[in-house]
């Protein structure tokens, strides 16, 4: 199975982490390229491959994601120009970054609210999740709107993140206040039904192989994801 690996930026100014991304590329020597045009691109023997999200409204503020094939060192520390951005990594566990709850910084909060929002056990999340939204939410301020979110997040993990490394991901997603659907689509799904999607607006009669109509249906809008590939020659 391949690596889930995303980036989040706080922000809903997707073109700005657009032309971050493509800038931060340039600046280390990636040439931009496109796989999914109608004459296949150039190989690279080394390549940034990533899809960037529209935004989507978390908790308290919007997020942009940045969908990654594997993780690349550096992009999210070069993206905290733009709007605070956090690496999730599944394969290591573990999410870098700055840590925000509802648009507040968790370092600026109180002792013992810091440790209410550290303490989210995903396997009781339930009854638990509903007493700690409601008493951080009064304490922040949140909307009953964004309370209804907060829980739709916990139930957003229908993929098996029961691992340590998955629970951790999770727990820190909920901390964030990271949109519902935070988790999906994967790199490998994504990317095969932007192909394919792609491939039928070019030619809208184009006949389907056999795969093609389940991965266009894994992602019905893949289209309104941005690729963003990038090679080096050595």
């Amino acid at each position: 199975m391949s690596n889930w690996c995303s980036i989040f930026c706080a922000t809903e100014d997707r073109d700005s982490v657009v032309a971050a991304v493509r800038a931060w590329l340039a600046a280390n020597g990636c040439v931009l390229y496109d796989p999914f045009g109608v004459i296949p691109g150039a190989s690279y023997p080394s390549a940034v491959k990533l899809f960037v999200s529209p935004a989507a409204q978390g908790v308290g503020s919007a997020w942009v994601r940045l969908i990654l094939a594997e993780p690349v060192a550096g992009l999210a520390e070069a993206l905290q120009s733009v709007a605070p951005a956090v690496l999730f990594d599944l394969a290591g566990g573990s999410a870098t970054g700055g840590a925000t709850l509802a648009g507040v910084d968790l370092a600026a909060l109180s002792s013992d609210t810091q440790a209410m929002a550290s303490r989210v056990d995903m396997k009781q999340a339930g009854a638990m999740a509903n007493r700690l939204i409601g008493s951080l939410g009064k304490r922040l301020g949140a909307s009953d709107a964004d309370a209804a979110a907060a829980r739709d997040l916990l139930a957003a993990a229908q993929i098996d993140w029961s691992g340590a490394a998955g629970s951790r991901l999770i727990a820190e997603a909920f901390r964030l206040g990271l949109p519902a659907s935070w988790q999906t689509p994967d790199f490998t799904t994504l990317r095969d039904a932007y192909a394919v999607h792609k491939r039928l607006e070019r030619s809208p009669n184009a006949r389907l192989y056999p795969g093609d109509a389940e991965a266009r249906e894994a992602v019905p809008d893949a289209l309104t994801y941005t690729p963003i590939f990038g090679g080096k020659r050595a």
